[in-house]
């Protein structure tokens, strides 16, 4: 259990540099197509890159559920598709698909003592 634990924090420590790198990532190329370059003199190309990748920031508390395997999946896309054009809204979901899985844990470990009983029932089958 330990063990379990331990990778945990691991995986949520990366899982926050991960998203740290992103929304720096997204910034900074903002920064770039807003500053930088101006809006009149910008490609096709490079609007649609920018909207692609906003996109996918505006996503991306969905996309981290979607990853790790959350329980809960419907309510962080409802919470991330109609609140989180708010910055309140998306750092809301944006947790809540990062926080502990109550849910997967209860699942798994429902499995694991139907598993156990099995194992024990053709045991004693067995005598």
């Amino acid at each position: 259990m330990a063990i379990a634990k331990s990778n945990d924090k691991k995986r949520q420590r990366l899982t926050a540099v991960l998203w740290i790198i992103a929304t720096t990532l997204f910034v900074m190329s903002w920064y770039h197509f807003l500053v930088l370059v101006p809006f009149e003199s910008a490609s096709p190309a490079v609007v649609l890159w920018m909207g692609i990748i906003t996109t996918i920031q505006y996503f991306l508390p969905y996309i981290t559920a979607r990853i790790r395997g959350r329980s809960n999946l419907g309510g962080i896309l409802i919470v991330n598709l109609f609140f989180g054009w708010t910055i309140l809204g998306w750092c809301i979901a944006a947790q809540w698909s990062m926080s502990y899985d109550r849910g997967a844990d209860r699942d798994a470990t429902q499995a694991a003592i139907e598993e156990h009983l099995a194992a024990l029932r053709h045991a004693r089958g067995k005598r």
